[in-house]
């Protein structure tokens, strides 16, 4: 399936359990987010992923409650909610800060919502009725939020740290009782913005595949907001790439990088070789020609316009690395060359132990290329000669966008 555009997106943007139809939202005259529309699916972990600024948390705000769109309309299971507060969402929601209370042990934290729900449900607003609840003076409500506690806690691998203070805990183990206090409600969606920007990169990695483990066993709907490309490439069902306010495209993670829409989307999503091409023509199997700096290459893209300029993407562990032969070429260019390689020398190695980068001096420009380590005697070294190949299939032809 090919991954989605903006319009490709809006189209579709009316199916699903969390739909976002044309949403805008403006802050006098800023606008912060500006027509998403999106359909989101039972059950799935769809992530917002954009550099700072770009509206993705504004949209989960608008989602949750905290925000209401200028326009545009928000969907959760067929009932739009806008105008409904957050609490009338049924939806829960992790903060980046946690916001735990640290005068409260474990149980009270994940209690809370519940307790207020149970509150505000029936049992009054008198004074010291939340305190009574959390102390369990009211006896018939006792045993049911215990159990649920109990539940919301085994779901986070967290049973038995009911009685543990806040500041007992790791931070991974704190992010976790504000996952259960978000979940102990039983929400329809959970929301999720930049968990895991506080802690270290160990643990940071270590709670990406919890999380997602986590929502697998429970099922739950889930909007993820990160700038973190790792953190939404590893965890998401699917992502929506966001600038400027806008979706730039929604996609799966492996089709977002092997097929992104336009030359911003490659450089934010990994790293890239993104090369100025012209259109030769039609290749005489399936594809493409392009002339990148005066050398041509096969694409398996198809683009009829000839002379036309394009972006050409090459990630750089697609790109073979050898030494080339003693006649070798050079930057400079000289020597033999096949279609679909590039002769050139080797100006940075960087070692990074399963994977060795070499930045490469070519008649393209400046190539950035990933090698496996193979050992010692693989290793290039500066000044070296080498050749990089690349298949067709791993030439993208992208369109030039006309801003930066």
């Amino acid at each position: 399936m090919l991954a989605e555009t903006a319009d490709q997106a809006s189209a579709t943007g009316g199916d699903g359990f969390l739909v976002l139809r044309d949403l805008t939202k403006k802050f006098n005259d800023t606008v912060a987010v500006q027509g998403v529309s999106v359909g989101i699916e039972q059950g799935e972990f769809f992530a917002l992923l954009g550099p700072s600024g770009c509206g993705k948390t504004t949209t989960m705000r608008c989602i949750a409650g905290f925000e209401q769109p200028t326009s545009g309309h928000v969907e959760i299971a067929g009932r739009a909610v806008a105008g409904l507060s957050p609490a009338q969402r049924d939806t829960g929601m992790v903060f980046q800060n946690y916001a735990l209370f640290p005068h409260y042990d474990v149980f009270r934290n994940v209690a809370y919502g519940l307790l207020m729900d149970r509150l505000h449900g029936g049992v009054g607003r008198r004074a010291g009725a939340i305190g009574s609840l959390l102390n369990g003076r009211i006896a018939h409500r006792q045993a049911e939020v215990r159990d649920e506690v109990a539940r919301a806690l085994e779901q986070v691998d967290l049973a038995g740290y009911e009685r543990r203070k806040i500041s007992q805990l790791s931070g991974g183990q704190q992010q976790r009782v504000a996952l259960a206090r978000a979940l102990v409600k039983q929400p329809s969606v959970l929301l999720m913005d930049e968990p895991l920007s506080n802690l270290d990169r160990k643990l940071r990695n270590q709670m990406r595949y919890t999380i997602r483990d986590i929502q697998q066993r429970v099922g739950i709907t889930t909007i993820f907001v990160t700038h973190d490309q790792e953190e939404a490439m590893s965890m998401a069902d699917r992502i929506a790439l966001m600038r400027d306010g806008k979706i730039v495209q929604v996609a799966k993670p492996s089709e977002l990088y092997e097929r992104p829409a336009t030359p911003w989307a490659a450089d934010f999503v990994g790293t890239s070789n993104l090369l100025d091409g012209q259109i030769a023509g039609r290749s005489d199997g399936v594809g493409s020609r392009v002339d990148v700096g005066g050398l041509g290459f096969r694409s398996e893209d198809s683009w009829d316009a000839a002379d036309k300029q394009c972006k050409v993407l090459i990630r750089p562990e697609a790109i073979n690395v050898s030494r080339a032969p003693d006649n070798g070429g050079s930057a400079a260019g000289g020597g033999t060359r096949e279609p679909n390689q590039l002769l050139g020398r080797v100006r940075h190695v960087g070692f990074l132990g399963a994977i060795v980068q070499y930045e490469v001096e070519t008649p393209a420009g400046l190539v950035l290329a990933e090698h496996s380590f193979g050992g010692p005697s693989s290793l290039m070294e500066v000044g070296d000669n080498v050749v990089l190949g690349v298949h067709p299939s791993r030439v993208r032809l992208l369109a030039p966008e006309d801003r930066p």
